[in-house]
């Protein structure tokens, strides 16, 4: 990528979180500060702390959408078999494995509690585990380690790199570059000392995480690729 490209979508970004309006990225912070306080993979109750998780207060579009339940099925699988989906995350979260490994193989071990679920269940109508585009498996990532990971949004990414003059255009669910990337997009966004106080004032309180995190990495390329932002105008 073009470094130069790079610090002029930095200094657009600072812009447009100087707006004076309400942050519409709130969200993320409340939600990972959410997290952190449940997750315990050796809790005796896996399915209510899995459940406690995922909640938030403000939005719950990072786990539930339009045909797009990918917390409903997590907790249908614990239900069904709870020590292999704590299997799962101890495996995810094993950081002496390679991270693109251990993606692929959280994607067939849903793949494989799919088929159990759909055997067990012969009416239903369900037939994806919804972590197949990498979406939900990097919150888990970003949520559980977040000062190394961020959220994962391909279309987005994809066309900030194009933004950005990449010669080589990133693959689909290609996490290991993508997590490469993102950390370099720290690296610049945090010496601009002005903007990161920035995004601490918009979302101070209790309620949100305030320790290091890569989430401002998926803020800042979502923010500049998404039409509604303009923030080539600011």
């Amino acid at each position: 990528m073009v470094l130069s490209k790079l610090q002029y979508y930095i200094a657009q970004y600072k812009k447009y979180l100087k707006r004076d309006r309400l942050y519409a990225g709130q969200y993320k912070w409340e939600a990972l500060n959410n997290f952190q306080a449940h997750w315990d993979i050796d809790h005796d109750e896996l399915y209510i702390m899995f459940d406690n998780c995922l909640d938030s207060n403000l939005s719950r579009k990072l786990w539930q959408g339009h045909a797009w339940s990918p917390k409903k099925m997590m907790l249908a699988f614990i239900e069904m078999q709870p020590d292999y989906v704590k299997m799962m995350f101890n495996d995810l979260f094993n950081e002496e494995k390679s991270i693109q490994t251990r993606c692929d193989r959280f994607v067939f071990y849903c793949d494989e509690l799919l088929k159990m679920y759909r055997d067990e269940h012969k009416a239903t109508i369900e037939n994806s585990h919804y972590h197949g585009d990498y979406k939900m498996i990097s919150l888990y990532l970003a949520y559980r380690y977040p000062e190394k990971y961020t959220l994962y949004d391909q279309d987005a990414f994809t066309k900030m790199m194009i933004k950005l003059g990449s010669q080589k255009i990133p693959r689909v669910n290609d996490l290991d570059r993508f997590f490469k990337v993102n950390n370099t997009f720290y690296k610049f966004l945090e010496k601009d000392e002005e903007l990161m106080e920035v995004s601490k004032n918009l979302i101070k309180g209790e309620a949100f995480y305030q320790k290091k995190s890569l989430l401002i990495c998926h803020d800042f390329y979502t923010v500049c690729t998404s039409p509604g932002a303009r923030v080539e105008e600011y």
